[in-house]
């Protein structure tokens, strides 16, 4: 059965790069002590994971489980691909992200390449680990049945940190208040606002775990404009207050 990774647990980035194999060049024989996402854009990319043999074409992606045993018993087909290194939890199946799956080269390739260009530089860890977040959650995002909805969760994706609100939405897509919210409900489940607010609050969790910034500089850094707003809705999400929460990881 396919297993996944389960974004409501605690995920972090280590490092990653894009890597090149020459032709006829084998996968490396390692125990890896990392979960490895790869996603392959030319060749392809051939190796062994406990037993288990796989191939990894252009527009597919695989998670390497941590802890486990990887070799290369065949040449691979010059592959090209990105790879990052990172620790998380895995779900009994592949309701979030499953270990396996398709991507489209075109969307993903500035993400990998904006993330690759950040790994070789000295930006923070901070700032790596939120755009390798955003890949995955890109990877996890679902396929909608509206093409609209799926620009506005899009927009969103990219724009919740700044100061975006419903009537921005309406301007942006010209449709009424109602209409985006019907059409929103319908195909993600939820509305704009609160699914605006769980992408802000999921950032600040990481923030707090990961970070030593104020709880106020978090709160601005994540799209809230006060940190009064962002004390209820954290607090009414979790059950207790930021404070309480941030003293579980320092």
């Amino acid at each position: 059965y396919m297993i996944g990774i389960d974004l409501n647990k605690h995920i972090e980035f280590t490092h990653g790069s894009m890597r090149y194999f020459d032709a006829g060049e084998r996968y490396v024989t390692r125990l890896c002590p990392d979960n490895v996402l790869l996603m392959v854009f030319k060749g392809v990319l051939r190796f062994v994971e406990d037993g288990i043999q796989y191939e990894i074409k252009p527009g597919e992606y695989f998670i390497q489980k941590d802890n486990s045993y990887q070799e290369g018993t065949l040449p691979c087909d010059s592959p090209e691909y990105f790879y990052v290194h990172f620790t998380s939890s895995w779900l009994p199946d592949n309701s979030e992200i499953p270990q396996r799956g398709n991507f489209d080269i075109e969307k993903f390739m500035p993400y990998m390449e904006e993330l690759d260009a950040l790994c070789h530089s000295d930006s923070s860890h901070t700032l790596k680990t939120y755009r390798f977040l955003n890949l995955l959650l890109k990877l996890a995002q679902p396929k909608y049945k509206n093409p609209v909805v799926s620009q506005i969760v899009d927009y969103i994706n990219n724009s919740f940190t700044q100061n975006i609100s419903l009537d921005d939405l309406c301007n942006k897509f010209n449709f009424s208040k109602n209409h985006i919210i019907r059409l929103f409900n319908e195909d993600v489940g939820t509305t704009p606002v609160k699914y605006i607010n769980s992408l802000r609050l999921n950032r600040a969790n990481h923030l707090m775990e990961s970070t030593a910034a104020s709880l106020e500089a978090i709160a601005i850094d994540c799209g809230f404009n006060n940190y009064s707003h962002f004390y209820n809705l954290f607090y009414s999400k979790n059950k207790t207050s930021p404070t309480r929460y941030r003293k579980r990881f320092r």
